[in-house]
């Protein structure tokens, strides 16, 4: 990213242009985190700059001083997560107790959890990544299989753009100059929530944290609750018209973590499980001959497609609905 002229990032996002330190604090606090900006060399002048797009529930963010200052916040902000890229200059953070350094082209995450210390020189300039953390525990309890209790931690280390944050300096780039464009697709809220997932993954698997050992093991984890909601949901709407989508949204998860908590959990799909649930009710109505036809029954255990609907239920049941319908009828 250190390649790219900064100029062309986000500049039609423009939302503060102020030589006032004070308005500056005033502006950004609520935003990022509370926080004071000391202000270390006299000599130069202070002027902040800053350009923000949001895109559904996360926001890109460029950000400059103009001159040599620190960033205190001592207390706990709001519950985000700030993935910072360095595009020139160099700063020097402690998170708690750790300090580190960052230089052009490198990537780190500032944690909601402790402290924060910030100390930039006066040629720097970042881009801010800001995710709620609810979002990231929500994906990240997905992926794992496993309920969140302590609290999510990036380790306090700078990673190189160009090195094991390469995919997703990549990614922030390609968005940075779509969004430059009068049509950019990536204005769209339902594109945003989707870059944001791409984002939010990248940052679990690529950036070392302190549940990492959990999202390379093979070990079988508890299912998590949402399985249980998701399950409740298909057998109260069994008759009833069920996307992907509505699992998703039941379990409050993406539909890509659902489909792997399923296969690790049940050993299939969402979707397939959805079937074999109607397959079983459709099988048991037509064992009970209640007086309805094959396809009634099949239109009403939601399948649409009635050549499938026996396909299915062969492989399942070893026969045809009407062999089932036929043996019934005979037994009775």
């Amino acid at each position: 990213m250190a390649q790219t002229d900064f100029s062309g990032f986000l500049a039609p996002w423009g939302i503060m242009d102020t030589r006032d330190p004070a308005r500056a604090c005033q502006h950004l606090s609520p935003i990022f985190r509370p926080h004071q900006i000391l202000l270390n060399d006299k000599t130069s002048d202070f002027h902040f700059r800053h350009n923000r797009a949001e895109l559904g529930d996360f926001s890109i963010n460029t950000l400059s001083y103009g001159k040599e200052i620190t960033i205190d916040a001592p207390d706990r902000p709001i519950d985000n997560y700030l993935v910072k890229f360095t595009l020139s200059g160099s700063s020097e953070v402690t998170q708690g107790r750790k300090s580190y350094r960052t230089s052009a082209d490198s990537v780190c995450v500032l944690n909601p959890t402790c402290s924060l210390q910030d100390h930039m020189s006066s040629d720097f300039r970042m881009l801010i990544i800001q995710i709620k953390g609810e979002n990231i525990r929500r994906m990240l309890s997905g992926e794992t299989g496993i309920s969140i209790r302590k609290p999510l931690e990036f380790s306090p280390c700078s990673l190189s753009a160009q090195g094991p944050a390469t995919s997703l300096a990549r990614l922030i780039k390609a968005v940075c100059e779509d969004l430059a464009e009068d049509n950019s697709g990536f204005k769209q809220r339902r594109v945003g929530q989707l870059i944001e997932q791409s984002i939010t993954g990248l940052l679990l698997y690529e950036f070392p944290h302190n549940y990492s050992e959990y999202l390379t093991s093979d070990a079988k984890l508890p299912a998590p609750d949402c399985l249980q909601r998701v399950k409740e949901y298909i057998h109260e709407h069994l008759t009833e018209l069920i996307m992907l989508e509505d699992l998703g949204r039941v379990a409050q998860t993406s539909i890509r973590s659902l489909q792997i908590l399923f296969k690790k959990h049940i050993g299939t799909t969402p979707m397939a499980y959805l079937r074999d649930c109607r397959l079983e009710l459709a099988h048991k109505r037509i064992q009970a001959r209640d007086g309805a036809t094959i396809t009634d029954i099949a239109l009403d255990c939601g399948f649409s497609h009635l050549g499938k609907f026996a396909s299915y239920y062969q492989l399942r049941y070893g026969e045809l609905p009407s062999q089932t319908f036929k043996n019934g009828k005979n037994q009775g």
